[in-house]
């Protein structure tokens, strides 16, 4: 085990937990399943278009997971740290759609998004260029309300 594994990709790998205990609670919530896996997909689909425009091309911030310890390119690290990122976001977006929370929830979770933001920051794992955390409390329940539209309109899970 590198000496990276305690200090940097031991939180990644609490957030890809966190994400499948999630993923599987709302499946096991979904009334149709098929069509909840579907939605997933295209939810992680445009959270991860939308981030890695932000990542690569206006290069908004970088994450530090050290999950790839030998490789050529660094930055693949940071598209590894990016996945984790966003299908955690994607499934907490499906979660709150699933179980048809108030509008309320949607600025919980982003303020949640954001004090995980800030801890990572904290934690040297992740670091901002240009991107701030308000940022991302602000427009997670942007994401909750299109995955929730979709919900209603395309799926009626």
């Amino acid at each position: 085990m590198n000496s990276t594994f305690w200090t940097n990709t031991i939180w990644y790998i609490l957030l890809g937990i966190l994400t499948l205990i999630q993923l599987v609670f709302v499946m096991v919530k979904a009334k149709r399943r098929r069509l909840t896996l579907a939605l997933y997909l295209t939810t992680v689909g445009i959270t991860l278009y939308f981030e890695t425009i932000i990542l690569i091309f206006f290069r908004a911030y970088a994450y530090y997971p050290m999950i790839i310890e030998k490789h050529s390119d660094p930055f693949n690290d940071v598209l590894a740290g990016n996945l984790f990122s966003q299908f955690s976001v994607s499934t907490t977006a499906l979660l709150v759609s699933i179980l048809d929370l108030k509008y309320y929830w949607y600025f919980i979770f982003g303020c949640i998004y954001g004090i995980i933001e800030e801890l990572f920051i904290a934690l040297g794992i992740y670091s901002h260029n240009w991107y701030q955390t308000w940022m991302t409390v602000l427009g997670f329940p942007i994401l909750i309300w299109v995955v929730k539209r979709c919900t209603q309109r395309f799926c009626k899970v």
